[in-house]
């Protein structure tokens, strides 16, 4: 907040949002001590910079600032426009505590995207370019020239882990889904907050870390990032399904009174018919069945068409695990169909339902057919042997009996 840093034509370029920049400090702290969070991180410290020489009136750089500031509305931000050097840039220092509900501020890189996209599109608005962010350093380890060879005779341990890995992301929606598959396949996991990197086991005893497997998806904020899109698309459907079932609830009650007469006298005599039968809770369950699903939109993946699409603020991070991620909600979507599958009923099984039900009522009368009863003065006709010469009555002639040594 220096003078001779934000001074320009006679003007300071210090702002504040949703504090004073004369009352700042007092203001951060009161804020802290009412929600009895004075303790830890106390600020996080942001800088939004132009390239060195870039004509950038100082003015607009800070209405730029404070209108970037507008990203983090719910917390104390100070602003201020330097103009001391030879770039134009602009300073935020915001509290690490919200002044309304008084949660704490966290931020982690995935989070930071939104902010640079909001830049991006503010520079855009008032016609400078956009800076093109600088590449990372990658940590990831080449392959040597044993383990290349290693790999060509199929005798790679690294890559069988590299494989396992892969085969395991197409199943788990989380962490802890995916130690428990890689667990069930032998390896050891060991992925922990506190730890940079994730080390596995193999089921030979040996150990490597994430950064060693040669390809920048198996790191550990990838493979974070990865899970927690995927968490977030699972609850966003979550929540529009619930959505979709009480609407459906409503659509079978609307169709379940406009049925036509025709159909409700079949329904009716299908029910009297298999009561008589003693299957008439069967009957009952599938029709009820049919008219709950009968309604419900679904698209050609089996899916609702109201179900939620992957979230704004995580569908365009690149991950690595996109084709592994489109697997695994393939087979939840496979999942899902079979179950409706073998619940519903077809609308073109209704035209053979009547000759069922005649076959049905056959198969019945014929139950009830009388059956001859036998009793001790019933006995079957006996074929009467023809006797030969010298045969007595009893020497059993009417069995077969043979005698093997």
């Amino acid at each position: 907040m220096k003078t001779e840093k934000t001074l320009y034509e006679g003007e300071r370029l210090v702002s504040g949002l949703n504090c004073s920049p004369e009352t700042v400090y007092h203001e951060f702290i009161n804020t802290k001590l009412l929600h009895c969070k004075d303790s830890g991180r106390m600020y996080y410290h942001m800088v939004q910079s132009f390239p060195k020489g870039e004509d950038v009136p100082p003015k607009i750089a800070h209405e730029m600032a404070v209108r970037l500031a507008e990203h983090f509305k719910d917390y104390e931000v100070l602003i201020c426009t330097h103009t001391d050097r030879d770039h134009i840039h602009s300073h935020f220092i915001i509290n690490s505590v919200a002044f309304d509900s008084g949660r704490k501020f966290h931020i982690s890189t995935p989070e930071i995207e939104p902010i640079r996209q909001l830049n991006d599109r503010l520079c855009m608005e008032y016609g400078f370019e956009i800076c093109q962010p600088k590449p990372k350093y990658d940590r990831t380890k080449s392959m040597s020239v044993a383990e290349y060879h290693a790999a060509v005779k199929g005798e790679s341990w690294k890559i069988r882990l590299m494989n396992t890995i892969d085969e395991c992301m197409k199943h788990a929606a989380s962490k802890d889904e995916f130690i428990e598959l890689m667990e069930f396949e032998g390896y050891g996991v060991k992925w922990t907050d506190t730890r940079k990197s994730i080390t596995y086991t193999t089921p030979k005893g040996m150990k490597c870390r994430d950064d060693r497997l040669h390809e920048t998806k198996y790191l550990k904020e990838r493979m974070e990032l990865e899970l927690r899109i995927r968490q977030e698309i699972i609850t966003g459907r979550t929540q529009t399904a619930e959505q979709t079932t009480a609407n459906e609830r409503a659509i079978t009650t609307a169709d379940t009174q406009s049925l036509s007469s025709d159909t409700a006298g079949l329904g009716r005599a299908v029910r009297d018919f298999a009561h008589d039968a003693g299957a008439g809770e069967i009957i009952t369950t599938a029709d009820q069945q049919h008219q709950n699903t009968a309604e419900q939109p679904t698209n050609e993946n089996g899916v609702g068409e109201n179900q939620q699409e992957p979230l704004t603020d995580t569908a365009d991070l690149i991950t690595g695990w996109e084709q592994e991620r489109q697997i695994f909600f393939s087979a939840q979507a496979e999942i899902a169909e079979n179950r409706m599958g073998g619940l519903a009923l077809d609308t073109n099984q209704l035209a053979s339902l009547g000759s069922d039900i005649i076959r049905l009522g056959r198969s019945v009368e014929s139950l009830s057919q009388p059956v001859p009863v036998r009793d001790s003065t019933t006995r079957p006709a006996v074929k009467e042997h023809k006797k030969g010469v010298g045969q007595k009555q009893d020497d059993h002639s009417g069995y077969d009996f043979e005698m093997k040594m």
